[in-house]
């Protein structure tokens, strides 16, 4: 799904993710659209192998929670309507209603510009040929991948992780600007430090240049983003560990 940091197209090393002692839980601090959080699957090792999402967006969470109960996100969206919703976002006012706060999720990550959530304009190409909300129905997890998550709404600091636990953080990269939400990275990098120290497993994406000198590289993959103006930017992306 084409969502604002998305790994859906940056494969993750996943047998560093599901290489869990019994019983472990599996955090993301920033599970986004759930491309990772899905494909880290249970079974494939451990019969027990519980999982916890969590993701300061509130629309991100209610379309994940949707999702789990079977609800079918929208194949057909206008202009229009992506610029109402646009609006009622802005406001700050978040629906009662979990269905309005899924469709605001999928819309804002699917029918937005770049994916980037409900900033600048409507997703089209140049001759308005591509359906890009069908084509983000088509990447959505399915009921069966969204079984047994847990998901939360909550930032970062505040998320409750058990000691022990295993921890993939997907931050808002250091550098780039065009996230909804930031970040401190330096009060960040401490509280990953601090999971730690209560005896976690912290695996960390960001690009080569942004991880401390205390923090090794276990895995790293060049790839290209795209620029408004066309043009491709090699970057490097990688984990870290500590």
């Amino acid at each position: 799904m084409r969502y604002m940091g998305s790994k859906s197209r940056v494969p993750l090393p996943l047998e560093i993710l599901i290489n869990r002692k019994p019983g472990q839980l599996y955090v993301e601090p920033f599970v986004g659209s759930g491309s990772v959080i899905t494909t880290v699957v249970p079974n494939l090792y451990l019969e027990d192998g519980p999982r916890l999402g969590a993701d300061k967006n509130p629309y991100v969470i209610a379309m994940l929670q949707a999702l789990q109960s079977g609800w079918k996100a929208p194949e057909n969206v206008t202009e229009a309507e992506y610029k109402e919703l646009t609006v009622s976002y802005r406001s700050g006012v978040i629906p009662d209603d979990l269905i309005e706060r899924a469709r605001m999720g999928f819309i804002g990550c699917a029918c937005s510009f770049g994916g980037i959530f409900f900033h600048g304009c409507f997703a089209k190409d140049s001759i308005g040929t591509i359906n890009y909300a069908a084509q983000a129905c088509r990447s959505l997890p399915t009921v069966e991948e969204l079984v047994g998550i847990e998901f939360r709404v909550s930032d970062y600091v505040d998320l409750e992780i058990p000691d022990g636990s295993l921890v993939y953080c997907d931050p808002p990269y250091e550098s780039t600007s065009k996230y909804r939400y930031v970040i401190d990275h330096a009060v960040f990098w401490k509280w990953c430090s601090a999971l730690v120290n209560r005896n976690c497993s912290v695996f960390v994406s960001s690009y080569e240049e942004s991880i401390p000198a205390d923090w090794r590289i276990i895995w790293k993959k060049q790839h290209y983003s795209g620029l408004r103006n066309g043009k491709k930017k090699a970057c490097v992306e990688v984990i870290a560990t500590k």
